[in-house]
């Protein structure tokens, strides 16, 4: 290998080994059980099914999440040999070209999408690569594909191109759009994930629009929350040298779009989306790291020092290699329903389920449900029968089912003696990038203080609010709890 190449190859393969280090000893709280059983059956995943991911999953060798995570190591190796040439070509020297690409891939959001299954990766490696090759069909190829392979929300970046770029793009984007078709196509063939099987017209228009109840009014505090993601550091890094980079107006108006997305976006867990506008940012980021380096030897040394410490505090910020809260939630709920049981569940509960019973092949006694109809084949309506042919049902969550009462973690008729001893979501003490994951833990802890005598009750209601993570989880924990 010559030595340039070599050199050239250093900072990927150490991003990629960086990835796989700071990843979760089980799989992540998000997406990557979905993922994995989908990629498995080529089934069919939340809107818009990313084809394209889904594909790249099922042709990395075995079946599980680690050779789901040794793909999206190999997106963040290739992502960050992206960045570095795009730096480059953009006339930055060596050095500060790779200051820069460590700046960006240490950022929490965007190193939180690269140690765990999720496509956020793929999307970023395809705009950089479209930015990469410039105003040629391969750049408006690439970035379609990053549109229509990676993640919808690239289009915001479309600011970015370049003039003779953007006059191919709808040509070009004729071709990524068939990725579209592997919906109505795969609908019939998908089983244990399959978005309540989109064949029909009007299901296929319900299925892409699935998340538009997801979008509002622009919200400063939805703003805020999203980009806080960045920490103090690591924000005011990125902010500080983005503003010595002198924005251009084609970065400014990339940035707008995506702020103004994520400012729409209702979901509470809105890190994953925060890479859209942090590109543009980070192009004219890297610019003053070159501007303000050619100020001598002390200045280099500054912002090294900064990026240093930017990426000391994204890494620790967006590791998970403590959060094991999905395996062990998902566990604890298989280990509190009984044999033969018809095991009810709603939202992530259902993927982690499915991929303990696809994947690992856990618990194949049991008969799944999906309650909101995305997974499974069997159907269940409000309010849920005691029994279903000599089977007890038992729910993941039935806060509203008259008929149901918790008993641990899970709920049935009549409700369940827990074992609380045998639950190992109790015994977890680590954490997790995502708010939602450690949301989950203050629920356990919820749930175990509504059902624990009144000595208990405070001692348990106490450690619900300590693992709290989002306001809306906040607002649950004081109306379930009240003054405890």
């Amino acid at each position: 290998m010559r030595p340039a190449l070599s050199r050239t190859l250093i900072l990927p393969l150490a991003v990629a080994a960086a990835a796989w280090l700071a990843g979760p000893p089980s799989f992540d709280a998000i997406d990557g059980s979905e993922f994995v059983v989908a990629s498995n059956q080529l089934s069919l995943c939340h809107p818009p099914s990313y084809p394209l991911f889904l594909m790249l999953l099922r042709l990395a060798p075995g079946s599980g999440y680690s050779s789901a995570r040794i793909l999206c190591c190999a997106v963040a190796g290739v992502m960050s040999w992206l960045a570095l040439s795009l730096l480059r070509s953009h006339g930055l020297r060596p050095s500060t070209a790779a200051l820069g690409t460590i700046l960006l891939i240490s950022l929490r959001p965007v190193l939180a999408q690269l140690d765990s299954v999720e496509v956020h990766g793929l999307a970023m490696a395809l705009v950089m690569a479209a930015l990469l090759f410039g105003g040629g069909r391969a750049g408006g190829y690439l970035f379609s594909l990053a549109v229509f392979g990676g993640h919808p929300l690239s289009v915001l970046l479309a600011p970015l191109a370049r003039p003779s770029f953007a006059s191919r793009l709808f040509l070009m984007a004729a071709i990524p759009a068939t990725l579209l078709l592997y919906v109505p196509l795969r609908a019939g063939a998908a089983t244990t994930i399959h978005y309540t099987h989109p064949a029909a017209l009007e299901h296929y228009l319900a299925y892409m629009g699935l998340y538009s109840g997801r979008l509002g009014a622009p919200s400063p505090a939805h703003l805020g929350t999203a980009l806080g993601s960045l920490g103090i550091v690591g924000g005011a890094v990125l902010s500080l040298l983005a503003l010595a980079g002198r924005p251009r107006p084609p970065e400014m108006a990339a940035f707008a779009l995506g702020s103004l997305a994520l400012a729409c976006y209702r979901v509470p867990d809105p890190d994953s989306m925060v890479w859209v506008p942090v590109l543009p940012a980070w192009l004219a980021a890297s610019r003053g790291l070159e501007r303000i380096s050619a100020h001598g030897r002390t200045a280099r040394a500054a912002v090294a020092a900064a990026v240093l410490l930017s990426a000391l505090t994204g890494i620790h910020a967006a590791s998970r290699r403590t959060d094991s809260i999905a395996a062990r939630w998902a566990g604890d709920i298989q280990r509190s329903t009984p044999p033969e049981a018809v095991l009810c569940t709603v939202g992530h509960d259902a993927f982690y389920l499915a991929f303990l019973g696809q994947v690992s092949d856990r618990r194949p006694d049991l008969v799944p449900v999906d309650l909101y109809g995305n997974c499974f084949d069997l159907r269940l309506g409000h309010p849920l029968p005691a029994d279903l042919g000599g089977r007890p049902v038992i729910a993941t969550r039935a806060w509203d089912d008259p008929g149901f009462l918790p008993g641990g973690l899970v709920f049935s008729s009549p409700p369940r003696t827990p074992d609380w001893q045998a639950l190992d979501i109790f015994r977890f003490e680590g954490r997790s990038p995502d708010a939602f994951a450690m949301d989950m833990v203050a629920e356990a802890w919820m749930r175990r203080a509504l059902q624990a005598p009144p000595d208990d009750r405070s001692s348990f209601a106490r450690e619900a609010r300590r693992w709290a993570s989002t306001p809306t989880a906040r607002e649950r924990m004081e109306t379930a709890l009240g003054e405890d």
